[in-house]
């Protein structure tokens, strides 16, 4: 199992509810919670009124479209979301 650098165990399901999803980016479930407001965050599925999942391939996809070179790469990735 691969591990992150708090030495916690990432999810390994290709499904997972926020909580988790936020684990395997790394990031914060109130940021994922916000994200999905606003639109700034990777794509989530509604299966309910109350309950969302996170795709792992729509985690990947949205890393991977934030990967720059320099900070004002950066800058000018996050002005345009």
């Amino acid at each position: 199992m691969m591990e992150n650098p708090g030495n916690q165990a990432r999810p390994k399901a290709d499904n997972m509810r926020p909580a988790h999803a936020a684990d395997y980016l790394g990031v914060s479930k109130s940021f994922l919670d916000q994200a999905r407001v606003t639109g700034m965050g990777p794509h989530f599925v509604k299966i309910s009124p109350t309950m969302v999942i996170y795709r792992r391939t729509d985690l990947d996809e949205w890393l991977a479209s934030r990967v720059v070179r320099s900070t004002s790469e950066a800058s000018r990735l996050i002005a345009a979301s």
